[in-house]
C-alpha cells in the first residue's frame, strides 16, 4: 500500500470513528425526547462489540489448529 493510501484510509478511519463516537451526543440534542432510539442504538453498538469480542476469541477466521479440530464438537471415543 502507498503512503497516500495508507493516509487516506487512516482518515476515513478517524472520520469515522468520530462519527460513531460523537452519534449520541448528536442524537441526543436533536432527539430530546426520543430516548428509546438512544437505547436502540447503544443495544445496536454493544451487540456490535460482543459480536467482535466472539470474533477474536473463537478466531474468526475458522484457522482452528489441527491438534484442536478432533476436540471441537465430539466427544472422546471410549477405549476398545
Amino acid at each position: 500500500m502507498r503512503i497516500e493510501e495508507r493516509r487516506v484510509s487512516v482518515a476515513l478511519g478517524v472520520v469515522l470513528a468520530l462519527a460513531v463516537a460523537l452519534f449520541p451526543a448528536l442524537a441526543r440534542v436533536l432527539l430530546s425526547d426520543h430516548a428509546y432510539w438512544i437505547q436502540i442504538y447503544i443495544w445496536i453498538l454493544f451487540f456490535a462489540m460482543c459480536a467482535t469480542a466472539w470474533n477474536i476469541i473463537g478466531a474468526s477466521p475458522g484457522n482452528t489448529p489441527s491438534a484442536m479440530q478432533p476436540s471441537l464438537g465430539s466427544a472422546p471415543t471410549p477405549p476398545r
